[in-house]
């Protein structure tokens, strides 16, 4: 038996595919041909195409698995009318794209032909398969001439799974009749279709993606892997199909069915030979879940083959043991039926009305379909399904599987590890005791996890998720919704749609994703993060980390020693109690820090930062930013930008930062540096201290006993009321030596109040000049002696413009101070 034969044959495709060999060819015309071509045959069709003619390897499949000699035959006879309508150059001249319509027929004759030799009946046709090597071999080699190589290569172009199928007839037909050029050029078409998948997983059909093509593509790789183990790019085409079937798998909707949704080819756009509309082709995709499944053994991957099958092929009661397989199947009646199973793995189904389905013992599969059933699984792993109408489904113990299906049910997972799927209609969903998996489905449903780690997923609607005990991971899905996770460390994401999520105890992660969202730490150290829209991030309790995201959003604090970053927009931080640390981010932000000791950064954009109670520290960053300290003794730095700085009440610390900055001290001892840029310092109340910086500053000291640093540039110093000092150098420097453009004017210098000038060195090393008039200013001048000879002169240094004094006199030890 070849391994291809032995993952064609698995049980599903065997019993439910492969079921009724005579429908493989009951179509067929007398002569052999199949579908159109027996009516271009009668005359009631222009056209004719070989690839028709592929039925035949269907009818063979059908005929080896069951045994059934008369589908051998009829699948030949398919093969033997293509054979006769074959050119003398190997080709086979009908109409539509001859080379893609030949190498379907290829690969359909070359696999039959394969699979018969490994079969049973290899003795009894191995004159058959000898005489169609030399037909089959000359169609192959029609394939790859030159200049039908070319337009091939041409016309597949727009469709990714033609390289797989081309690869494989040419394969195949090598194998079978040993001309091994054919394998030369298989290689080009595999590569050319591993190149196409795109990062998601998708094979491109058509300029977009086609759930049912994706996974005939699917079916011709799988079955290189099969003949093909040990060639260069058989790796890589297993890694393919297993990125192609992750994207199908997310195809499948709650019921089984194949989401045809954006597909390029069917899903309207295509019409068929007959007229019809060209459709899902679900036996592809079927054999395509059904088969990599055995080859890799993937017991999912099985169990999607089975939904999908439910779904198409549910009407027919006969199928319904292959469909559900176990030791009993119990059906039910038109009536409301009353039904136990024994202590096997059961089905049982209900079909019409109200009825009662009990599972017992063992691993049963239970189906109320029509009418509000109740449906129970008892002891056993059971899989329920509720079908239409508003059904109740308890899983019992055991790790069990619940769907809905359509209407509004209620699905009780019970003990165990539970897998529930609600479906359409508005659901409700209860895990219970274990590890569980919670799917909504479509509509507004509830999900509550119960005890255990669960994880549970809204889908589309609005609705509500309850994590109850254990770490959980809750998933809003689409729609405007509501998750609590409840006690335990638990994982919250909204998804699109405006949601609310609520941490409640634990050390939380919350993730708003799309839409205008909530979300709520409560106690425990949480993480919050916004995604986009515009968000409330409420931290709660303790020491939680909040990210605001895309767009404007709100984040607070709350208790404990909390970090907020707003990212980008316009967003308002609120630091409340704790000691915080509040990040603007991107956009023009508000932070305000509440009242414990906190760490503000204004970030990018044109900020406002305000220190709330406690010693708060404030970094405006770049943009124009307002920083107010209010109560506490706190630094305020402006950094980039023309910022204004409030100290407020307390002796806080004011930098300016580059750029034109406005440093307002408040009550209090303060402390200024106004930095680069030209600058204005007001003290207002307190014994202030204030550096000027580079540039050409203004000080407005205020009431008290204030210290003036002038600094670079041409400062104004007014101490106002108090006793003032004026510094016009320190240890090391004069005040500047810049001539000009770099001097002190002191605007109310004041004997009777206790000001007093400051000067390095001694005094025998300055001049006074009275009435002297520099711009609109006039006083006394105080002039570094350059040449130290005890003479104003022109080259002597100007330090300060004292105005209005006329009375300075450096023998006047309580006026200037030298060190």
């Amino acid at each position: 038996m070849s391994t291809d034969f032995l993952h064609e044959s698995t049980d599903l495709v065997a019993k439910v595919l492969h079921a009724r060999p005579l429908s493989t060819y009951e179509s067929m015309a007398e002569s052999g041909a199949v579908g159109i071509n027996a009516d271009w045959e009668n005359e009631q069709a222009e056209s004719w195409y070989i690839e028709a003619q592929r039925q035949g390897e269907e009818a063979i499949i059908s005929g080896l698995i069951n045994e059934d000699q008369a589908a051998i035959e009829a699948g030949l006879k398919m093969f033997d009318w293509g054979f006769a309508q074959q050119s003398a150059d190997g080709g086979f001249q009908g109409t539509g794209d001859p080379f893609h319509s030949t190498s379907l027929f290829v690969h359909a004759v070359a696999r039959s032909l394969l699979l018969i030799e490994a079969s049973s009946y290899s003795q009894q046709y191995a004159d058959v398969v000898e005489g169609y090597k030399e037909k089959l071999a000359n169609a192959a080699a029609w394939m790859i001439q030159p200049e039908v190589w070319e337009t091939g290569i041409s016309n597949n172009q727009p469709y990714t799974h033609r390289r797989y199928v081309v690869a494989t007839a040419l394969g195949l037909t090598s194998q079978l009749t040993g001309d091994s050029e054919l394998m030369d050029y298989a290689p080009q078409y595999l590569a050319d279709g591993l190149a196409l998948q795109q990062p998601d997983g998708v094979n491109p059909e058509f300029g977009g993606h086609d759930s049912s093509y994706q996974m005939v593509g699917v079916v011709y790789a799988a079955q290189w892997v099969s003949y093909f183990p040990e060639e260069p790019l058989t790796a890589e085409v297993i890694e393919m199909i297993g990125k192609a079937i992750a994207w199908e798998q997310t195809r499948i909707l709650a019921d089984g069915e194949i989401s045809s949704e954006g597909n390029t080819r069917t899903s309207g756009q295509e019409i068929l030979r007959n007229g019809e509309v060209k459709g899902i082709n679900n036996r592809e995709i079927i054999r395509g879940f059904a088969y990599w499944a055995s080859v890799t053994q993937d017991q999912v991957l099985e169990e999607n083959a089975y939904e999908v099958a439910r779904f198409y092929y549910d009407d027919d009661p006969s199928l319904m043991p292959a469909l559900y397989p176990g030791d009993d199947f119990l059906s039910g009646t038109n009536g409301e039926d009353l039904i136990f199973s024994g202590d096997g793995d059961d089905f049982v189904r209900g079909r019409q009305s109200d009825d009662v389905l009990n599972g017992n013992a063992g691993n049963d599969t239970l189906k109320g379909g029509k009418g509000n059933d109740d449906v129970n699984g008892s002891i056993g792993n059971d899989a329920l399904y509720g079908g239409n109408d508003n059904d109740t489904l308890s899983g019992g113990e055991g790790d069990d599987f619940l769907h809905g299906g359509a209407g509004n049910d209620l699905l009780n997972g019970d003990a165990g590890d539970d897998t529930l799927k609600g479906g359409k209609g508005d659901d409700l969903l209860q895990a219970g005791v274990g590890n569980d998996a919670l799917y909504g489905g479509e509509e507004d449903d509830i999900l509550n996890g119960g005890e255990g780690d669960d994880f549970l997923h809204g889908g589309a609607g609005d609705d509500l998720l309850n994590g109850d005990e254990g770490d959980d991971t809750l998933k809003g899905g689409k729609g405007d919704d509501l998750l609590q996770a409840g006690v335990g460390n638990d994982a919250l994401y909204g998804g699109d749609g405006n949601d609310t999520l609520n941490g409640g105890e634990g050390d939380d992660f919350l993730h708003g994703g799309a839409g205008n969202d909530l979300l709520n730490g409560d106690a425990g150290n949480d993480t919050l993060y916004g995604g986009k829209g515009q968000d409330i991030l409420n931290a709660g309790t303790d020491g939680d980390i909040l990210y605001g995201g895309e767009d404007d959003d709100t984040l607070n604090g709350g208790e404990g020693d909390d970090f907020l970053h707003g990212g980008a927009g316009n967003d308002l931080l609120n630091g409340d109690a704790g000691s915080d640390f509040l990040d603007g981010g991107k956009g023009d932000d508000q932070l305000q820090s509440g009242i414990d000791n906190d760490t503000l950064f204004g970030s990018n954009g044109n900020d406002t930062l305000g220190s709330g109670e406690g010693d708060d520290f404030l970094n405006g960053g770049a943009g124009n930013d307002l920083l107010n300290g209010d109560a506490g003794d706190d630094t305020l730095y402006g950094d980039k930008g023309k910022d204004t700085l409030n100290g407020g009440v307390g002796s806080d610390i004011l930098d300016g930062g580059k750029n034109d900055d406005t440093l307002n001290g408040g009550d209090g001892d303060d402390f200024f540096n106004g930095g680069a840029g030209n600058d204005l310092l007001n003290g207002d109340a307190g014994n202030d201290t204030l550096y000027g910086g580079r540039g050409n500053d203004l000080f407005l000291a205020g009431v008290g006993d204030d210290i003036l640093y002038g600094g670079e540039g041409i400062d104004t110093l007014t101490g106002g009321a108090g006793a003032d000092n004026f510094v016009l150098g320190d240890i090391s420097i004069y005040y500047q030596t810049a001539g000009a453009a770099d001097y002190a004017l002191i605007s109310d210098f004041n004997i009777a109040e206790g000001d007093q000038i400051q000067l390095k060195g001694l005094a025998s090393d300055y001049l006074l000049q009275e009435s002297v008039t520099i711009g609109s200013s006039q006083g006394t001048g105080i002039y570094l002696d350059t040449n130290n000879n005890g003479i104003y002169e022109s080259t002597d240094e100007l330090i300060a413009l004292v105005s209005g004094s006329a009375a300075l006199n450096f023998n006047y030890s309580t006026t200037f101070i030298f060190n």
